[in-house]
């Protein structure tokens, strides 16, 4: 079994970071500390999400999962197309710089493995009938 992990953005980070560190420097400011406890709390919760967003790949599964929130097991014969995405929708992933899995009939997933190249790789080794679709750069 391989261990992907996601790529984490820094499109997603700079605003985030600034959005946390203008509300904890609000809250020092106040004087208000249990606005400045949830503010850390809320924090460390985003950053246990980031950190634990992983894809594993057996000879038969592609496992995503984040923390405790997510947890998606998809039959690798049943992947259809990988193509390249910059969606913002909801997803297991810590960038924009992603993957979207379509498999069986209507389902998909967006996802950000930091090494797109061995995980697509990965994903064909195990079936050669995906269709990789890439971004037209211009």
């Amino acid at each position: 079994m391989t261990t992907y992990r996601s790529k984490i953005g820094i499109e997603l980070m700079i605003p985030l970071s600034i959005l946390f560190i203008w509300s904890l420097i609000t809250q020092i400011n106040t004087k208000d500390w249990l606005g400045l406890a949830i503010i850390l709390l809320t924090s460390a919760f985003f950053a246990h999400i980031l950190l634990t967003i992983y894809y594993q790949v057996d000879d038969k599964y592609l496992v995503v999962k984040c923390s405790f929130l997510v947890r998606t097991s998809i039959n690798i014969r049943s992947i259809k197309t990988i193509r390249e995405s910059g969606s913002i929708l909801a997803a297991a992933a810590a960038s924009l710089d992603r993957l979207e899995i379509l498999y069986n009939d209507n389902d998909s997933i967006l996802i950000s493995p930091k090494d797109k190249e061995a995980f697509i790789e990965h994903l064909l080794r195990i079936n050669p009938n995906i269709v990789v679709i890439y971004k037209k750069i211009t």
